[in-house]
């Protein structure tokens, strides 16, 4: 049996008082110098706390509803404007072929009246020669007016045939324009689609691309969280493993006290018990040294006679 305790037993059995003087916290202090209320319980665990928690990213990733969406808004003006662009072209070609027939209708006014004035005057001077000639009734005076007259009515038909073959092209072309709108439109809402799947296609990539570096780098932050969790675990049990090693150690010296332990327990008592007696009047310390079991059972020999010579003689 330690000597700690064999001493706690006899605590207990004292009840700690003795007569009139009370013990009790003598005791205590005796008992905690021996260490036998360190008793033989496990030491506590080590706790280092839960560690960091990093903050993580976060991205609220668009939808595709809502990829496509934003594209056909930002190319909104561009389609717009495109659209425009060929229905202007088609109006100025259509007002430029409508100011080409408005221009033939006066020219060909022009060219008419010219034709009528200059016919005027031939017929005109062929009456007056006829006339100088005696011949103003005569068939020859009437013939010549006729072929004038021919000429004139072959040259409008010339001018009017040219007339209507030039407003016949521009009619054609005002025509095909229509065709050449609605092929232009065809054209451009193609080009229009490709462009809006490639700018759809391409933000996809963007937002996949920046997912992927979101989940990458909150995962990296998990996994560092997870090999610090490791590395505190690992810290805990090897500081909980010394102090298991450091109670086995304890507790092998309580249970096994080296003779110097021994010695600087006795003397530590000594000055606990020296002190109980300093605070009693001489009768009454001597009587405790004479009569009361616990100093000859607290000390060794040593020190119960340096008691016994100061306070029981």
């Amino acid at each position: 049996m330690n000597l700690g305790t064999y001493l706690k037993g006899i605590s207990d059995s004292l009840s700690g008082k003795s007569g009139d003087t009370d013990y009790e916290d003598t005791i205590k202090k005796i008992l905690e110098i021996t260490g036998a209320t360190q008793g033989s319980r496990l030491p506590d665990r080590p706790n280092l706390g839960d560690g960091a928690t990093y903050e993580r990213l976060s991205y609220d990733a668009p939808t595709d509803e809502d990829i496509t969406r934003s594209a056909t808004s930002a190319l909104s003006k561009y389609l717009s404007d495109g659209l425009n662009s060929i229905e202007k072209e088609t109006e100025s070609k259509r007002k430029g072929y409508q100011d080409g027939i408005s221009s033939l209708d006066r020219t060909m006014t022009e060219q008419i009246s010219a034709l009528d004035k200059a016919y005027a005057d031939a017929i005109r001077s062929a009456s007056n020669d006829a006339l100088k000639r005696g011949l103003a009734r005569s068939s020859i005076a009437v013939n010549a007016v006729g072929a004038i007259e021919s000429a004139n009515a072959s040259a409008r038909a010339s001018v009017a045939d040219d007339y209507a073959r030039r407003v016949s092209e521009l009619n054609d072309k005002i025509t095909l324009l229509e065709g050449e709108r609605t092929k232009a439109i065809n054209d451009f809402n193609i080009g229009y689609t490709v462009k809006l799947s490639q700018e759809i296609e391409k933000a996809k990539e963007e937002r996949d691309k920046k997912q992927a570096e979101v989940i990458k780098y909150n995962n990296s932050l998990t996994e560092k969280e997870n090999d610090e969790k490791i590395e505190r675990a690992k810290a805990e049990s090897e500081l909980y493993s010394e102090a298991l090693d450091q109670k086995k150690a304890e507790n092998q010296l309580y249970d096994k006290p080296s003779s110097a332990q021994k010695e600087y327990e006795y003397a530590q008592i000594y000055q606990v018990l020296r002190e109980k007696l300093a605070s009693m009047d001489a009768i009454s310390a001597s009587k405790e040294v004479n009569q009361n079991p616990l100093f000859k059972n607290y000390l060794n020999t040593e020190y119960f006679y340096k008691l016994y010579d100061e306070f029981g003689r």
